[in-house]
């Protein structure tokens, strides 16, 4: 039996760190794209992401048109939180997949999908965030507070809303928007 299997048997019965060593051990003595992937894969299921990515990179350029090499690409980075760039590879793997195995398409999809839905709910998280700061910097902000406190200002900002561009004309509604905009940089 060959190192190679040894290290294939390893991955298949959950022990990764033995098939990580052994895959090291073997692209010792030169590159091997296929021992490269499997430990790529094998770090993986380890959670060891960067060391994931570093072969996951490696495999998708001298492997480009190979839909598990973006796939363990987009596996590393989703690992890492980069979120972004998992979208992008898992979607690159999904294109290469659909020409030859659908199963696989249908799993990157999924992957496509959820990160998807993870960005919706993060760029909602970060408009919460922002909300937040947004009400910390007007309860910090005497100037603002008071305007915001004077019921006469209450009734001006509430008769804008038949009206939203009648606030541009108004000084002390544009004094309180430039005083938000200083502080958040718009």
């Amino acid at each position: 039996m060959n190192t190679k299997t040894i290290a294939d048997q390893n991955y298949k019965v959950g022990n990764y760190v033995d098939a990580v060593k052994i895959y090291t051990h073997i692209l010792e003595d030169g590159l091997n794209l296929n021992v490269m992937a499997n430990r790529c894969a094998s770090n993986i299921k380890l959670a060891c992401y960067s060391d994931a990515l570093v072969d996951a990179i490696e495999i998708t350029k001298l492997k480009p048109g190979c839909s598990k090499s973006w796939g363990r690409l987009g596996a590393s980075l989703y690992g890492l939180n980069k979120m972004n760039e998992s979208l992008t590879a898992y979607t690159k793997a999904y294109d290469l997949a659909l020409q030859n195995n659908l199963d696989t398409a249908k799993m990157y999809l999924n992957m496509i999908k959820h990160l998807s839905s993870t960005r919706v709910i993060t760029s909602k998280i970060l408009d919460i965030n922002m909300l937040n700061d947004m009400f910390e910097m007007v309860i910090s902000n005497q100037k603002i507070l008071d305007k915001l406190s004077n019921s006469d200002f209450q009734n001006k900002v509430l008769s804008f809303q038949t009206n939203p561009l009648g606030a541009l004309k108004d000084h002390e509604i544009m004094d309180v928007l430039s005083e938000l905009m200083v502080k958040f940089k718009f």
